[in-house]
């Protein structure tokens, strides 16, 4: 029997608030500020639906003040690291016009190893087991971004965010979606009788064989409108691309269509060699395996793809300094 939702919800909570408040131990700890001077918190995960948002807890277990501005994204999926770093950055901005302090937590979190139940028992059922269980895997990445206002003397910058843009590619919502599901089927998005809420079991992955040729198609036109410059328009081949790991074909289809060699997608290639794909963390692993590099672009292009499909696109820039290790495994913070 797959697992009803309300052990989906309570596994959800035993694993993923232990592993968040870890990251963002780490994130805080490398900024080198107090949880009490935390003004923002901007969360994402796409594999819980219960309120409070997990993101509440892990506050609390941080010791955050309970007067913070506070936002938490569901819906998202994959895209949702970068869909958490551009919502962070307009509050940035937006603290910045007001000649504000900001000093914004921004983590992710995925527990999809709970979701395997559900394809056993549509597997039992007769039904296609799906692929989910094979791609997806668990994990918590955490960052502190600051605005000027917000920057102490003895801070080091890591990245500089500069401009992200978000699209939804139209028609594709059947290519991928991750649905709730009752004794392994789908429950349907337009349905006359709704399903009794003690009948569903948890979450299903929809995924289509099209999706990174879809994604390709997404990739290009969001760079054409990011990597425009005064001095005209760049090409793929001026950025390092921290492209979200969804899988070795879309790695692979990347590469090959944007004309790139194996070391500006490393990062992307290392994470999934070694994570597989944690859905919206992902993208940010890869950023946090990128920054250890100590050669390449210091420009770079990050990209994620959720349900949808939604792409997300953001430009940002890479700080470099002399006692950063080229080659260290990444540990899920960045500052």
């Amino acid at each position: 029997m797959s697992p009803k939702i309300e052990d989906v919800d309570a596994a959800y909570r035993e694993h993923a608030i232990p592993l968040t408040v870890r990251a963002c131990h780490k994130a805080i700890d490398e900024w080198g500020g107090l949880a009490g001077d935390i003004t923002h918190v901007v969360a994402v995960t796409a594999t819980n639906a219960g309120n409070p948002g997990f993101d509440h807890f892990v506050s609390k277990e941080l010791g955050i003040r309970p007067d913070v501005d506070r936002m938490l994204l569901h819906g998202v999926g994959c895209a949702g690291g970068l869909s958490i770093l551009r919502a962070a950055r307009s509050l940035l901005q937006a603290a910045s016009c007001e000649k504000e302090s900001a000093k914004i937590l921004v983590f992710a979190c995925e527990i999809t190893s709970i979701q395997i139940r559900s394809e056993l028992d549509a597997m039992v059922d007769g039904q296609p087991f799906g692929i989910g269980p094979a791609l997806f895997s668990d994990g918590a990445a955490a960052l502190m971004l600051c605005n000027d206002c917000g920057m102490e003397d003895n801070l080091r910058k890591v990245y500089s965010l500069g401009p992200g843009i978000s699209k939804v590619l139209e028609d594709t919502e059947d290519h991928m979606a991750y649905r709730m599901t009752s004794r392994g089927k789908p429950t349907p998005q337009r349905s006359s009788r709704p399903h009794v809420l003690n009948e569903i079991a948890g979450f299903k992955l929809s995924l289509s064989k099209s999706v990174p040729d879809i994604a390709m198609e997404g990739i290009k036109s969001l760079f054409s409108q990011v990597a425009k410059s005064p001095q005209g328009r760049r090409s793929h081949s001026d950025f390092e691309w921290a492209l979200h790991p969804g899988g070795l074909a879309m790695l692979k289809t990347a590469q090959e269509d944007l004309g790139l060699t194996t070391r500006q997608l490393r990062a992307s290639y290392e994470v999934y060699r070694t994570r597989g794909n944690t859905s919206s963390v992902a993208v940010l692993a890869v950023l946090d395996q990128t920054r250890r590099y100590a050669d390449g672009q210091k420009d770079v292009v990050a990209c994620s793809v959720g349900p949808g499909m939604i792409m997300e696109m953001m430009l940002l820039k890479r700080h470099w300094h002399k006692d950063r290790a080229s080659h260290n495994d990444s540990d899920g913070a960045l500052s």
